[in-house]
């Protein structure tokens, strides 16, 4: 009495053909294929596979998906870097004008005169104009890549990184 669970099995799960089964369990062509109709074989072989295939397409979205989000999460990270420098950049920018107060006491024989002179400098300090423009590009690049990684349906549209640059714009006016 022959076992048809393993042959069933094989065939089922497997690309082996009837005829390579037949040879390998020592059975006739004939008697395998009447056993394989009968029990539909070939339509259980179609329904694994299609299941093989789902579970496959569905790790390999899983896996896209995951690329995409460790994607978006580097370019939010580098977003928040660039505007924690640009906040950094607008304060060292406004504090860049010194007042200097000098008093000079001039003497001319018996007359003491004091004068007081108010000087007012720029400072050249971490960041100057140009840097500042600078980063403001950079933030644009990455506003754009931000923009093509997500698609945003928000009908917000103003954005902590579209503010930034806002502000800098205007700062940049302001000083100029």
């Amino acid at each position: 009495m022959t076992d048809w669970l393993p042959i069933k099995t094989e065939y089922i799960n497997t690309t082996i053909s009837q005829r390579a089964l037949a040879v390998k369990y020592n059975l006739s062509l004939s008697t395998l294929t009447k056993k394989a109709n009968r029990e539909k074989w070939q339509q259980q072989r179609a329904t694994v596979r299609k299941k093989v295939a789902r579970k496959v397409q569905q790790k390999a979205e899983s896996k896209i998906i995951k690329n995409e989000v460790e994607k978006i999460d580097r370019v939010a990270q580098i977003s928040d870097k660039l505007l924690d420098t640009f906040d950094e950049a607008i304060k060292q920018l406004n504090s860049n004008e010194v007042t200097n107060t000098i008093k000079q006491t001039i003497t001319d024989g018996k007359k003491s005169t004091t004068v007081t002179k108010k000087t007012v400098s720029v400072q050249e300090g971490l960041f100057n104009t140009k840097d500042l423009k600078l980063l403001a590009s950079a933030l644009k690049d990455i506003k754009l890549v931000r923009d093509d990684i997500v698609t945003n349906d928000d009908t917000n549209n103003t954005d902590p990184l579209s503010e930034a640059m806002y502000t800098l714009a205007k700062e940049l006016e302001d000083n100029a």
